[in-house]
């Protein structure tokens, strides 16, 4: 969420550095683990946008 907050400020970076943080957090998740799929979803499309 705080990833997103970023996002919607057009604070990019810090969005990066929130989204890479929670995909450590998720690390032992399972790979179909919605809230890790959805903070790849959202690191890759923060990474082509910008």
């Amino acid at each position: 969420r705080l990833g997103n907050a970023y996002t919607v400020l057009g604070e990019t970076d810090l969005a990066v550095s929130a989204l890479e943080q929670a995909q450590k957090l998720l690390a032992n998740a399972p790979t179909d683990d919605p809230r890790l799929q959805g903070v790849k979803r959202a690191l890759e499309d923060l990474k082509t946008k910008f």
